[in-house]
């Protein structure tokens, strides 16, 4: 018998920012980067670290997506890896 609090996940809840502060087009990539490396890796928990968050801000304050993150997204094996976890026909 397994206990049930050994079970239990906990998840961290982000922050809510206010309409105006919110950038949609961050969190459309983020979302999206998100869901492809956690299909392609299995899930959330087993995406390298380097790539769990990325976006990066320079000298300049400007956000850019982290050359790791670059990298694997012109490799093919992360499309290849994520388009064998979907499930049905082939």
């Amino acid at each position: 018998m397994v206990d049930s609090t050994a079970m239990r996940k906990t998840f961290t809840v982000p922050e809510i920012k206010p309409l105006d502060q919110y950038d949609f087009n961050r969190a459309k990539i983020c979302a999206s980067l998100g869901w492809l490396l956690a299909k392609s890796y299995g899930s959330a928990e087993n995406v390298p670290v380097d790539l769990r968050e990325p976006f990066y801000r320079d000298q300049y304050d400007q956000e850019h997506i982290k050359p790791p993150v670059t990298r694997v997204l012109q490799s093919s094996e992360l499309y290849c890896r994520a388009y064998g976890t979907l499930p049905g026909p082939r």
